[in-house]
């Protein structure tokens, strides 16, 4: 419902795996960006731990079994799993998959920037059970640029 190229920027966090027709919302962002206009997106696989951060995840479901948090169901718990298997994403997001994704809608190629410092500045003001959430699933920063014709 936006006018075409609208925007300098579209900034994402969290969102795209979550997105039911990912094709036709990165044509839509594509479309809203004015030329030279920057999408960057904050995203991971939550599909799966990474390897790394298979250790954390184990830790996660030991203490979940002893002391629940009942306001929290992430991707291990059982509503989010059965969330996951309905969504283009459900098998896990990757920066290389979305790259040719948005590759397609017209963006220039991404370049990736790390999440590392991110995820330390979180680790700093969270609690144990929160720095080990940040530990399990990969994460990745992507830029990309709408191409200028």
């Amino acid at each position: 419902m936006e006018p075409d190229g609208r925007y300098d920027a579209v900034l994402c966090r969290h969102l795209v795996w979550t997105l039911t027709d990912p094709a036709a919302a990165f044509g839509d962002w594509f479309r809203i960006l004015r030329p030279g206009g920057r999408l960057l997106i904050y995203d991971g696989d939550w599909a799966k731990p990474n390897p790394s951060g298979r250790w954390a995840a184990q830790l996660l479901h030991l203490w979940e079994k002893q002391s629940p948090d009942l306001s929290y169901d992430a991707a291990m718990g059982s509503l989010q799993g059965d969330i996951m298997r309905r969504l283009p994403f459900g098998e896990g997001l990757t920066f290389q998959q979305l790259n040719l994704m948005l590759e397609t809608a017209g963006f220039s190629v991404a370049r990736q920037i790390l999440h590392v410092p991110i995820a330390r500045a979180q680790r700093r003001t969270s609690g144990l059970r929160n720095n080990l959430r940040t530990r399990v699933y990969s994460r990745f920063i992507l830029s990309a640029q709408k191409t200028v014709l």
